[in-house]
């Protein structure tokens, strides 16, 4: 009978990654048909650069807001699960918003972290009235206001000496294992032009520089010798080293290559990795057309493997740009045959952003998406793709291997700049619209059953349930334990509203239903409470 049992469960997970098409992705229970749109206050520019996702299934939305002098300010927005602002968060008078101006200067958000505490610190620069820029950290309570006991009160200014031509501005920030924080960018010791290096800084928990680490807090990196330079993102492994991607310009191609370096804790480079720490890649040749390569976002698989994204591309279109590392440095050749992929859509600028590593070993991919459209006009669309470790296009995710959406029909100009995924396994984008007055916060959340752990979309993980989908008359549920349970049964449809309950139900060895013949298709959500432990748990079902 198990083996039956787990026959069939196979067979329709089979049929649901075949039968999961654009309709399913866009979850409906998530504001207007799966997308949320925010405009701040100020009707300004305002975009999304990083999203973080809370345990209890609100969302962050940070990045930037124009403001009334035509600059920018650090803007947040939280909302609850349904996609409604949160109005238990906000600083701004508007509820669910948080607007915060550092120094009455020019901010700009490159990226974000969540702590355990619910806190969170943000990376942004500040830009001064000579232009010269220095890495600004600010941390922030869970209600959305500035927590004062970091750096002073609330931000740490950093900047490698006082000459106010020096320029230090932060791309990636990164919480370390033992809670210190780390932000790679890029130095430039004089704004009209000198030599640009990477930058590695480490700061404390309290957000103070920690002097120990390089030189009085900081290392820069002279990539390859060609003295200009900069980091995008950086993660950290299971032995503690930091591994980053970026960009340096080769003085011996005369063009931008894309780089990933691995770094020890010290500040030194790791010389076991690749070449003597860095490796670097250029796809500049009498006979190709690109010229222009960069590493943007980095993820490590559990079996050590590194996928970097980009894009590759002249002065006048890029292509995506994806390719795997081993854990010593060198291209996985099990990839795609060369270690990398490149494509094209239609010709125009597209570009890599986020990389997430699958517990499946597929690579989960976002980034923006332009085109050519009928009318001779470039169009922006939201992009997410996903290949199999081998480099093939897993053909199970969205459509033919791709999601590629609109934000709103009646608007060409959209961009996806940051993707996380929740504690449901949803996929949630982030960017921006423009309405042609503004550009707005967007966010999408996508619903991929095929892309998802089993555990978490057809089978809690520890539960003593198991339970079939999709779902068309009947929703099954088989007891994997050899013990009488007594449950409680709730469904909800995506708007929350109890389309069904029962009470005290004996499930023993057999299986028991839930009629849902003459429920809608869509997404439901059964939550059941096992009554001998008080154990709940909540289960996501597809109806078609």
């Amino acid at each position: 009978m198990k083996n039956m049992k787990k026959q069939l469960i196979f067979s329709i997970l089979f049929l649901l990654s075949i039968q999961v098409k654009s309709q399913d992705w866009l979850d409906s229970s998530f504001g207007t048909n799966g997308i949320v749109k925010t405009n701040f206050p100020l009707n300004g520019l305002d975009e999304v650069q990083k999203i973080l996702s809370q345990p209890d299934g609100k969302i962050i939305a940070i990045g930037n807001t124009q403001n009334n002098t035509n600059y920018y300010d650090i803007g947040i927005c939280r909302y609850l699960e349904d996609g409604n602002l949160d109005s238990s968060f906000g600083t701004s008078g508007t509820d669910g918003i948080t607007v915060y101006d550092i120094n009455n200067a020019e901010n700009n958000v490159t990226d974000a972290f969540l702590q355990n505490d619910g806190k969170f610190v943000v990376l942004s620069s500040i830009k001064y009235s000579n232009n010269s820029t220095d890495i600004a950290l600010t941390r922030f309570l869970n209600n959305g206001s500035v927590d004062a006991t970091f750096g002073t009160n609330g931000t740490t200014l950093f900047g490698i000496n006082t000459n106010p031509e020096d320029n230090e501005t932060g791309y990636g920030l990164l919480k370390l294992t033992d809670n210190r924080i780390l932000v790679v960018g890029i130095y430039e010791a004089n704004i009209t032009g000198n030599p640009a290096f990477t930058l590695a800084c480490i700061f404390n928990e309290d957000g103070q520089i920690d002097t120990t680490f390089g030189t009085n807090g900081y290392t820069t990196f002279n990539i390859s010798n060609d003295n200009f330079s900069y980091a995008d993102k950086a993660i950290q492994l299971t032995d503690g080293k930091i591994l980053f991607c970026g960009t340096h310009f080769s003085n011996l191609s005369n063009d931008d290559n894309a780089y990933v370096a691995k770094m020890n804790l010290d500040g030194t480079l790791d010389t076991s990795f690749a070449n003597n720490g860095i490796f670097s890649i250029d796809f500049n040749t009498p006979t190709s057309l690109y010229s222009y390569e960069s590493a943007i976002n980095l993820a490590v698989s559990s079996n050590g493997k590194i996928g970097i994204g980009g894009f590759t591309g002249t002065d006048t279109y890029y292509d995506y740009l994806f390719f795997v590392l081993n854990t010593n440095g060198t291209l996985d050749l099990s990839f795609s045959t060369d270690g990398y992929l490149i494509w094209d859509r239609n010709g125009r600028a597209n570009t890599i952003f986020n990389v997430i590593a699958q517990n499946n070993g597929k690579w989960l991919i976002s980034g923006d998406y332009f085109y050519l459209n009928a009318l001779g006009s470039t169009e922006g669309k939201f992009y997410a793709t996903q290949f199999n470790a081998d480099g093939t296009t897993d053909m199970t995710f969205g459509d033919n291997g791709e999601m590629i959406f609109d934000i709103d029909d009646n608007y060409r100009y959209t961009q996806s700049s940051t993707m996380t995924i929740d504690n449901q396994g949803r996929i949630l984008l982030g960017g921006f619209w423009y309405n042609n007055a503004n550009l707005d916060f967007a966010l999408a959340r996508l619903l991929t059953p095929q892309l998802l752990n089993e555990e978490i979309f057809f089978n809690e993980n520890n539960s003593a349930l198991a339970i079939t989908n999709p779902v068309k008359e009947n929703i099954v549920l088989f007891n994997t334990t050899n013990n009488n349970i007594l449950m409680n049964f709730q469904l909800y449809n995506s708007l929350g509203k109890l389309v069904f309950s029962k009470d005290k139900i004996l499930i023993s060895s057999n299986e028991i239903t839930i009629p849902v013949e003459n429920l809608q298709n869509g997404i439901y959500f059964l939550q059941t409470l096992d009554t001998n432990n008080n154990h709940k748990k909540t289960y996501k079902i597809l109806k078609n």
